[in-house]
């Protein structure tokens, strides 16, 4: 690549957002931020103490729901890292208080797209042929998106400070 000023890759409105938000260690935040709602389905299921969709437990399809509920973790903890590195909510992101407030934020909007929109209003009539769609009105999956924004809005600036020394 060339230093020429016209060069996408010298393009300083564009590299900081990607480049310092390092967000491939806030992807790897997500994975484990990814494994807080699974594991709460699971555990309540097992204990007989359901409060919402629980997954299923056969084991291929559990497998599956824990592979797309990682990989969402993955790319959605990615772009929350892009998101929060513009100003002005990047003084905030570096803070693993005022990052959890933020990640909570972030997993409500999660929920509200994902659940509430796409899988019940968007996708209702593909995906949900054989049963009705879950309630997006259950507790289940408000708290687990809700947890997985803290998680990963209280460890983005934890993992950013052990990347950068």
């Amino acid at each position: 690549m060339t230093d020429h000023p016209t060069s996408h890759a010298t393009d300083s409105s564009l590299d900081p957002a990607w480049n310092d938000s390092l967000w491939p260690y806030a992807a790897l935040v997500g994975v484990l931020a990814g494994l807080f709602r699974p594991v709460v389905v699971e555990v309540t299921a097992l204990l007989g103490i359901s409060y919402g969709d629980a997954a299923p437990l056969l084991p291929t399809d559990a497998s599956l729901w824990w592979v797309i509920h990682l990989a969402y973790g993955f790319v959605f903890a990615a772009a929350f890292a892009v998101a929060v590195w513009h100003s002005p909510l990047r003084t905030y992101a570096v803070n693993p208080v005022t990052g959890a407030l933020l990640g909570v934020g972030y997993g409500a909007l999660l929920w509200a797209v994902n659940v509430a929109l796409v899988w019940n209003v968007l996708l209702a009539d593909l995906v949900w042929v054989a049963t009705a769609p879950p309630s997006a009105f259950q507790l289940e999956p408000i708290v687990g998106h809700l947890g997985y924004g803290l998680l990963v809005g209280a460890l983005y600036p934890v993992v950013r400070r052990l990347a950068t020394k």
